[in-house]
Order: structure tokens, then sequence, then C-alpha cells
């Protein structure tokens, strides 16, 4: 499994629940490729020449001549007189592809499969049951090729066949430049797949016929969906997230690839070019030569790796020209299972709140398909405090928002929670969130400028004004006084809800008339002015917020 971190949205890309954590993720050899549902693809490969997705521990120089310090191959070359040759450390690399989506309809990015090697050296050692990534990117502009000061004849200064200069074609240290990479989401923590997931065991040949052009998938279920446009560019990178000796594998591949909607991609240790060179008479890891290891190795912190943007660029080797065998798997919207994704945009949760509170959420469904457009059907919003709901509200239709006046609550600490429920056609699963808030405005608990035992926020919610209820008086009819309808928490403007029918009404008038506070009847009459108007509230009945229990701590300010 994989875990998923996201970034925002680029371009032509739509990133939604940009949520970190766990994700079904997961990194298995499949028997074939896909063959449903696919956006983009290139399926040819050399048997020969090798790519490889690395991150060795094992440091070397790259350079032909002598040294006592481990050393191999050949360096890069200046363009002077004499063409230097410049040593420099052994690179690990992360691999990749920019692809082009198929025309159509937009899609959900289900998985990308990639093959291994036909050369050598397909999977090493230490690479089994090791932890891989996936890096994707919303890719902008256009490629623009730079020789690399190297036009004609043999005259590379790197590259394919590696050798002195002289002997490597001109085209072989091409680079791509106008390009820009934008990170869309990484994945980490994948599982690279075991010897027994290849059939193979005890000490392996690399070079074991039984590893080489197997279908690696990366499959995204359940993960943040990614949707993928019509037409849009886009690119992925593998990427070994440890260090250790004989960590790689091989990726099958074709030189002089073709793909017309893309090419490779690499990341090259911590994206320094040229690799910075250093002293060749002493090990790798002197302390003299801190910047050219630094230059070679890929940076442990996943997220500063992350960032170092790709390109075609290499050495000794460059991607301009090759093409990785890949598929990219995208079914349509509607065919994908995903819950709806919500999250609130205000308040800040554990934020405080003096004045009116605009509670607003975002909420998506991936598979879109209401007459709104984002596949939500409605969101419930409810304000809770000591696990009882004070106000509710329902918005059937974006932008999800509710005008709340916090002067209608007591002041302290509250739970703001919402429910995204997608459409029928978009599979009519639900999503909560909630965020904690204090409010720290309400109306005072105990003024009463009329004396006649009726608060005076209350005679404004319910009457318009702290002296327009008579104490006595039955504004509803309905056989309770005004003072019954405020001790037993029911609606005095509400024939329907009346102390009688409030199973523990009788017992919680008591409560009061032996001097009891009342946070609780704040809560409960600031409920009842929603529900009759204000903010919109879903109707219910006031007895509903009562214990029918009749147990003391039901009844407001009773301990």
């Amino acid at each position: 499994m994989l875990r998923v971190r996201s970034w925002s949205a680029v371009g032509a890309i739509v990133l939604a629940g940009a949520v970190a954590g766990e994700a079904a993720v997961t990194v298995a050899l499949e028997p074939s490729a896909p063959a449903s549902d696919v956006v983009a693809s290139y399926t040819q490969y050399d048997t020969g020449g090798n790519t490889s997705v690395k991150n060795d521990a094992g440091y070397k120089w790259k350079y032909s001549g002598a040294t006592p310090a481990p050393a191999g191959g050949w360096g890069y070359f200046l363009d002077d007189a004499t063409h230097t040759e410049v040593p420099y450390m052994n690179r690990a690399r992360d691999l990749g592809q920019t692809f082009t989506v198929s025309a159509g309809e937009a899609r959900w990015l289900r998985s990308i499969t990639v093959r291994t090697g036909f050369g050598d050296n397909v999977v090493r050692a230490n690479t089994y049951g090791g932890s891989v990534a996936i890096q994707l990117f919303g890719v902008t502009g256009s490629p623009i090729l730079d020789d690399n000061g190297s036009s004609s004849g043999n005259t590379a200064y790197h590259g394919f066949p590696h050798g002195p200069y002289g002997t490597i074609p001109h085209e072989r240290d091409d680079y791509y430049t106008g390009e820009t990479y934008a990170p869309i989401a990484l994945a980490t923590g994948g599982v690279f797949p075991s010897k027994e997931d290849f059939g193979v065991s005890g000490t392996v040949d690399p070079n074991d016929a039984a590893l080489k052009g197997r279908f690696v998938r990366f499959r995204f279920d359940g993960a943040a969906p990614l949707l993928l446009q019509p037409g849009g560019t886009y690119a992925f990178m593998l990427m070994l997230e440890d260090e250790m000796d004989d960590n790689g594998f091989t990726l099958a591949n074709r030189y002089a690839g073709g793909y017309a909607g893309g090419h490779g991609i690499r990341r090259e240790g911590n994206g320094t070019y040229p690799p910075p060179t250093g002293d060749v008479q002493l090990d790798p890891t002197h302390p003299d030569n801190a910047e050219a290891l630094a230059g070679g190795r890929l940076p442990v912190d996943m997220s500063v790796r992350a960032a170092i943007p790709p390109g075609t660029n290499g050495y000794p080797d460059v991607d301009t020209y090759r093409d990785v065998a890949f598929w990219v798997q995208a079914p349509s919207v509607l065919a994908v299972a995903a819950d709806p994704v919500v999250a609130f945009t205000n308040p800040a949760d554990g934020g405080t709140v003096a004045g009116a509170m605009s509670v607003s959420v975002t909420a998506v469904d991936p598979n879109a398909g209401s007459s709104d457009g984002d596949g939500i059907d409605g969101v419930a919003f409810t304000l809770t405090r000591d696990g009882r709901v004070v106000a509710e509200y329902a918005d059937a239709s974006p932008a999800y928002a509710w005008p709340v006046d916090t002067a209608l609550f007591a002041d302290g600490s509250y739970a703001l929670t919402a429910v995204a429920t997608g459409s029928a056609a978009a599979g009519g699963t639900s999503s909560t969130v909630s965020v904690a808030v204090t409010l720290a405005n309400s109306l005072s608990d105990d003024a009463d400028a009329d004396s006649d035992g009726l608060p005076d926020w209350w005679e404004t919610l319910f009457f318009g004004d702290a002296q327009a209820a008579e104490a006595s008086a039955d504004a509803d009819a309905d056989g309770a006084s005004n003072l019954d309808e405020y001790l037993s928490l029911t609606d005095p403007q509400d024939p329907t809800s009346r102390p009688a029918d409030d199973a523990g009404g009788l017992s919680c008038a008591a409560a009061r008339g032996a001097g009891v506070t009342s946070v609780a009847l704040v809560l409960t009459a600031a409920y009842l002015l929603l529900r009759r108007g204000v903010s919109s509230a879903r109707p219910r009945a006031a007895h509903e917020r009562v214990s029918t229990s009749r147990r003391d701590e039901d009844c407001p300010g009773r301990a």
C-alpha cells in the first residue's frame, strides 16, 4: 500500500481530495498489460540496452583514468583543447515518462503499468520487497532541443555508447528545455514485488529470465482521485525510496523511441548539472569529496527529493530520445467508485469566532453526475455542544455555506460537522468532516430588563424585544404560559410544542424554579428560533431536544 502525499491541482489536472495519509494504492506484478481503458501507452522496447531506477549506496567514481578509489566507466568531457575527462560520482536516479492523454472524455487515473527490462541487472539483490514510490506531474510548455554544443560527428561530451571523446554520436548529449513539471501527487511506501512474486528464490541471478519483461502495475484505487483531461500532458516518475547497496531495477525501453506523446525523463542525484567533480585519488566518502558525493546521491527526505524537477539531461546518458514501455489506465469518471470529498474552508479547526460565523465547505464527488455538475446532492451541517445538536442546516447546492449568528449561542466549545452526500448517479455515498470551534460573544444569560422571569435574550429571540412578552401570557394558545414554555425548553410560538408534551419538561421547570442556570435553555431556544426561519434550519419538534428519561442531568443547568 502506498501513502499518498498531494499538492494542489495544476494546469489540466484536477486533484479531488488532496489528503495526506494511507491510501489503497498497490504495486504488483501482472500477467499482462491492461487491455481496457488505456488512454496512453508505448509498447516497444529494445532487448539489449538498459536504463535503471536505482538508489545504490555503492559509491564509485565515473572515470577511466588511474585511481586507487572505486571507479568505472568514463567521466564527461570538457569543450577545451584536449577535451579533458572530468570524474564525477556515480549517480542514483529516478526514471519515468511524459505522456499525452487521448481525446474524448475526462477520466480518473486508475493505474500505471511498466515492464522490467530485457538486458542485464534486471532486478538487483536488495530491491525485492523494498520501498518504491511514484510521483505524478502536470506538464506544460513544449520541448526545445538543446544540442549541448555538439552538433556534428562523434562529438558528444557524454552519453551512450560510453567511451572517450570522439566516439559518442553528437545527439547522445542532447536534452530538452521548455517544459515545466508541476508536482501533482507523491505516493510513497509501496512495496516492490518479492522473489516469490517473480517465481524465484534463494540467491537470484539478476539476469534470470524470470525477471525480464515483467509487468509491474501501480494501482491507484482508493487514493485521492486524479482527473486526467483529454489531450492533457502528464508525467510519472518511479523512485526507490531507500539508499542501500545493490538496489535497482531496469525498465523496458527503446533508446530511439519515437513516441509522439512524450519522452523519457529522469532525476539524478541532488539535481546538480553538470555533476560536481572531486579528488579522484581519494575515496568517494572522503570529506574532501563531500560535494561530489552529494551530487550523486538522492536526498533522503522524500519531499526534498520530489521537489527536484525532472528532465531529460543525464550523466552518462540522456532520456531525450528514449521512451519507456508503459500503459496508463483511466476508466470513465462514472465507472470509478469513490466517496465524496468534503472539507471545511471556514471556520478553521480549533478557531475562536466572535461575531457572525460564515460556515463553508468544498464538496466534490469524483462521480460527477448531478444537475449542479459536482455530483453532490447536498451538504448537511450540524452544530453540537456536549453531544447535543443545537442547530442544523441543509444546503442542496453550491456554494455550500451556512451563515450563523453566533450571538444566538452560549459561549463555549462546539463541534461543527458537515456531511456531503453524492447524487444517485454518483453512487449516493456520504463523507463526513468535523472541526472544533469556540464561540465567544453570546448574549447575557441572566439579564432581565422587566424582571418578569423571562431573560432578555429569550424574549428577543421569540418576540423581537427584551420586554415584549408577559410571563403569564400564552402566546401560542396551547395552554402553557410563556414562563412555562421558557422553563420547559418548548417553543412559545408553536402550539404543537408545549410542556405537557415534553417528557421531562415539568421536572426541568422545577429545577429552574430551584435556581439553576440556563445554558441548555440558551442552546435550545436558539435552535427553536433557527428552525422558525433564521438561517433556514430544518424544522424539528422542540421536545426532541429534551431527554425522555427525566434524568436530572438533562435539565438545563443541573449537574
